[in-house]
């Protein structure tokens, strides 16, 4: 038996601060779906991503930064191991180098600029696909479904 065909398109806005991605089935009712970047599942969902790149100072590879963690809440783990005192906490984060002003640069036509950019829309589309089957498999619109991804970049930086 062949597997009917779900066409699911990727789009992306890549802001110079922030980006979002929101999900659509082609051919479908109006229905979309915006992906959530939350890292930390104490927090509410959020569906902005710093339009930053990190390289793992470790492994050398580059990977989207942690979200809010390393910019809006520096101390984060000692601070809350302070609020409770029995409580142990070990940072399991890593040291990373933050690219900045990856669209900014593009435009700017800076070195390594444009690889900088197509490494950190390549990661968002990876996250962006592996979050919505996680989260979506389960349902009826998908289940026994073959996916065909498409992508559509509101600006055409690539």
């Amino acid at each position: 038996m062949e597997k009917e065909i779900l066409d699911l398109c990727i789009g992306l806005d890549i802001g110079t601060s922030t980006t979002k991605v929101v999900i659509h089935p082609l051919f479908a009712d109006d229905s979309f779906f915006v992906v959530d970047f939350e890292k930390d599942k104490t927090e509410d969902a959020t569906y902005l991503l710093p339009t930053k790149l990190a390289i793992n100072l470790e492994t050398k590879q580059f990977e989207l930064p942690l979200y809010r963690i390393e910019q809006e809440i520096p101390n984060f783990f000692e601070r809350l191991a302070s609020k409770f005192s029995k409580v142990s906490i070990s940072e399991k984060t890593h040291k990373q180098k933050i690219l900045e002003n990856l669209k900014v640069n593009f435009m700017n036509n800076e070195e390594n600029s444009a690889d900088y950019l197509r490494v950190f829309i390549a990661l968002v589309i990876q996250y962006s696909k592996e979050w919505f089957v996680k989260k979506y498999s389960n349902r009826d619109f998908m289940k026994n479904k073959e996916i065909i991804w498409s992508i559509n970049n509101g600006n055409s930086i690539c």
